[in-house]
């Protein structure tokens, strides 16, 4: 009896710190997109620039790769097919603790289909980039800002994923040529985002965002966790000074 209690409970407490161990995802602490043309916003001038196409891989990826010239200026981008090999994943490096603001550059396009990508930092919720185009967005730099989030000093992703609406017929893909960031101090009094904050919207008056994002799964609390497995261990002893 002893023996059966003892295997019941173990694998309670295995359960209990297995939900503890599930790793939370990283938190944004902002979604609200703004997008301009022609000229990065001034804030941004000094920022970090990783170019998706200097690390494009052919046929790795769900991402493919392409360049042209407009009226002299150059675009150099990628953009995702179903292709089923997955997401596009850029790696880059950050050297301290801190808030840092995100950016992305696309080529313009015309008026047409709905295009939409979704887009995450390491493993934090998707925001979706959506955009119905006019014609007059064609061949211009396109700059979407609005996405922040606290990082720890080291490796970080930018993700790249196809929406669930993409059929490659009413919803393609838009034309990612670069994502840049900048830091900032983290401000101890800042507000925490709201976690029944909707998605987003923004955008300018040619070019909107669809502001849907896609929540994270939620993880079990880990002092409520400690306190059911303390719990648990304890009852399990208790039982078994009584059976003695």
């Amino acid at each position: 009896m002893k023996k059966i209690i003892s295997i019941i409970a173990a694998v309670i407490i295995v359960a209990a710190m297995a939900a503890v161990s599930v790793s939370a995802s990283l938190a944004l602490s902002s979604k609200e997109l703004t997008v301009v043309y022609d000229e990065i916003p001034a804030e941004y001038k000094d920022a970090t620039v990783y170019a998706f196409g200097e690390y494009y891989v052919d046929g790795e990826t769900n991402a493919r790769h392409g360049a042209t010239t407009n009226a002299g200026v150059n675009f150099d981008y990628i953009y995702l097919k179903g292709d089923g090999k997955g997401d596009y994943v850029l790696k880059f490096n950050v050297t301290e603790k801190a808030l840092y603001k995100f950016g992305f550059t696309l080529m313009g396009w015309s008026k047409g289909v709905t295009r939409a990508t979704d887009v995450a930092i390491d493993d934090s919720e998707k925001v979706r980039l959506g955009f119905d185009y006019e014609n007059d967005n064609q061949y211009r730099h396109q700059y979407v800002t609005g996405i922040s989030a606290i990082l720890e000093p080291g490796e970080h992703t930018v993700v790249l994923s196809l929406p669930s609406d993409f059929d490659d017929s009413t919803v393609k893909t838009p034309y990612f040529e670069n994502v840049f960031f900048i830091s900032e101090e983290i401000k101890e009094d800042s507000p925490k985002e709201d976690e029944n904050t909707s998605g987003t919207t923004g955008g300018s008056t040619t070019g909107s965002t669809d502001g849907k994002t896609e929540d994270s799964p939620k993880t079990a609390d880990p002092l409520t966790a400690s306190l059911l497995i303390c719990a648990v261990s304890g009852a399990g002893i208790t039982v078994f000074k009584k059976r003695k």
